[in-house]
């Protein structure tokens, strides 16, 4: 990690190249004279500026394109430009604080050389580690011992690849302490999964762990964190193993849920998580067992504070009367909901409406035609048929992607209502902000009135001018993004 001598990035003349076509401006002694100028004038204005300013454009360029546009590590590559950024850089503690490694077996000794230069360039700085393992004929042990020296130091670690025996023995034996450590990602590649059956990650004296990403599909191996004070977990775990770690997560906020599939009866006793304020549930692959699996979980959950609800890439019908029992048994409105199931029924989503008076956002895909009838909701001059009151009066996002069956005058009709009424004297709603269609129905312009689309468009570009944009373009060619 010495300080790079080449002579030839310290010159002014190498920060403009010499080949670079926008330098030939004309021939002769005018284009000599003009290049220098402007090599002249280059040098001077990377010399002129603060070196405060200077350290924040290197964070940036280190944060965003570290491990993709360059072959060294960009504190590296930056360091070559002149004597000038490389003295920044070598003296600020800042710039090396994010450590990204992946392993390499023939050059592990000198990469452990390497990082211990680099952790002693942060000079006790709170660092944030990724570390990768994959294709290796043996643990990288060196890069072990030098990584978990510096653990006081971790804000946050990443470990990727396998397998990770060893490491985990490390961890156990020399019992190290992780005094910063907030963020955790245990991400174990699909061909290790079965080596790593019986290990145990020790982080149990992490005090500020709060966010946790396994996928490794054992909550087995979790039995040595600090669960209880942990607020954002991601895990792929079956439905037995939900089951039986959710009981221990009593400080969490946010969870997502990935499932792999495997029937279990909800537990005999309810579990509540007092503090969840945001769940997502996604499955990975289609079953047969899904409906069961999850409508297990949400028979045994209570979430009194749950505000988000995301259920992903679904492709069963979900178990929406698990779902809405779960909200009535919780008692707190939820406000923002993002559905992406490919069998969703009309009556499904209105009964989950009914028990979410409070929405802000809506967001919906797949498996829904968006009719008149759902529209209609949302006007508050019509009558609602269903119990559902105040046509959703805080709705500010609705979010579409599928096919469309509605007709344009109700759209109109229930923008200009939710307008007019929210501009009251005492507001009975409030205006939509977004609303946002996508549909996969090409056809739908065809099959109605030229002058009605015509209108709905004019309609949506005068409203831009009162604060609500509206969106409606088709999808041609169907995408697999998520809401969430």
């Amino acid at each position: 990690m010495d300080v790079l001598q080449d002579p030839e990035f310290e010159q002014p003349e190498t920060l403009v190249k010499q080949d670079d076509p926008a330098n030939e401006i004309t021939e002769g002694p005018v284009s000599r004279i003009l290049t220098r100028d402007i090599q002249d004038n280059t040098y001077h204005l990377v010399l002129s500026l603060p070196v405060e300013l200077l350290v924040e454009v290197f964070i940036w360029v280190i944060e965003t394109h570290n491990g993709y546009r360059f072959p060294l590590p960009a504190q590296l590559t930056l360091g070559r430009v002149c004597r000038l950024w490389r003295n920044v850089i070598w003296r600020t503690p800042r710039l090396w604080t994010l450590i990204s490694i992946a392993a390499s077996h023939t050059r592990c000794s000198a990469q452990a050389k390497l990082l211990k230069g680099w952790i002693g360039r942060a000079q006790g700085m709170p660092l944030r580690v990724h570390l990768k393992t994959h294709l290796l004929p043996q643990e990288p042990l060196e890069l072990y011992d030098v990584f978990l020296a510096s653990s006081s130091q971790w804000a946050s670690f990443s470990l990727s690849g396998g397998p990770f025996k060893q490491f985990c023995d490390r961890l156990r034996m020399s019992k190290p302490k992780f005094d910063l450590l907030a963020s955790l990602v245990l991400c174990p590649y699909r061909q290790f999964l079965s080596s790593s059956a019986s290990i145990q990650w020790h982080f149990a004296d992490a005090p500020q762990l709060r966010t946790l990403r396994s996928y490794e599909n054992r909550a087995i191996g979790l039995a040595r964190l600090p669960l209880h004070q942990i607020h954002d977990l991601e895990a792929n775990f079956d439905t037995v193993e939900w089951l039986s770690l959710l009981g221990r997560l009593r400080s969490l906020r946010k969870c997502r849920l990935i499932l792999n599939l495997s029937f279990a009866q909800p537990l005999p006793h309810e579990i509540v998580l007092p503090k969840l304020t945001e769940l997502c549930i996604c499955v990975e692959h289609t079953s047969t067992l899904a409906p069961s699996c999850i409508g297990s979980i949400l028979s045994t959950i209570t979430v009194p504070r749950l505000q988000s609800l995301h259920v992903l890439r679904w492709y069963q019908r979900f178990p929406f009367s698990d779902l809405v029992n779960m909200i009535e048994r919780s008692g707190n409105p939820l406000t923002r909901v993002s559905i992406d199931v490919l069998e969703l029924r009309e009556t499904d989503l209105f009964d989950l409406l009914q028990n979410s008076p409070c929405l802000t956002e809506l967001s919906a895909r797949r498996g829904l035609s968006l009719s008149d009838r759902i529209i209609n909701l949302l006007n508050p001059q019509l009558p609602k048929a269903s119990s559902i009151t105040q046509c959703l009066q805080d709705l500010k996002v609705f979010k579409y992607e599928g096919r469309i069956d509605f007709t344009p005058p109700s759209v109109i009709s229930m923008l200009k209502a939710r307008l007019q009424y929210s501009q009251l004297p005492t507001p009975s709603s409030t205006k939509l902000n977004l609303l946002q269609i996508r549909y996969t129905n090409t056809s739908w312009t065809d099959e109605h009135a030229s002058d009605d689309v015509e209108g709905l468009l004019l309609e949506a570009a005068s409203l831009k001018q009162f604060g609500t944009e509206v969106v409606i373009k088709s999808r041609k060619n169907f995408s697999n993004r998520n809401l969430y």
